[in-house]
Formats: structure tokens, C-alpha cells, sequence
């Protein structure tokens, strides 16, 4: 019983340390791009792929 929950509870952490991760990298490869083209749409355009200038 106690090696159970001891199980459950590390497949719990690992699969939060995975979801903390992803979001992390998500928030930092789309927070900038979406965040410089909403307040400079036209020098957004430095390395980030913008449907409007293409």
C-alpha cells in the first residue's frame, strides 16, 4: 500500500515537473513574440514570423 502511493505520488511529480516544463518553454518562445508584436507590430518582425509583413 505504502509503495503505492509512494509510486502514484512520483508519477504525479514527474507529471507536473513535464507540464511546468512545457509551459515554461512555451511561455518563453510565444510570451516575447506576441508580446513585441502587440506593442511594436513593425519592428516585431526582427526573427519573429509575422503573417501581416510576409
Amino acid at each position: 500500500m505504502h509503495d503505492d502511493n509512494h509510486a502514484i505520488g512520483s508519477k504525479l511529480a514527474a507529471a507536473l515537473f513535464a507540464l511546468l516544463l512545457s509551459s515554461t518553454v512555451l511561455l518563453s518562445a510565444i510570451g516575447p513574440a506576441s508580446a513585441a508584436s502587440l506593442s511594436h507590430p513593425q519592428t516585431a518582425a526582427s526573427g519573429h514570423f509575422q503573417p501581416g509583413l510576409a
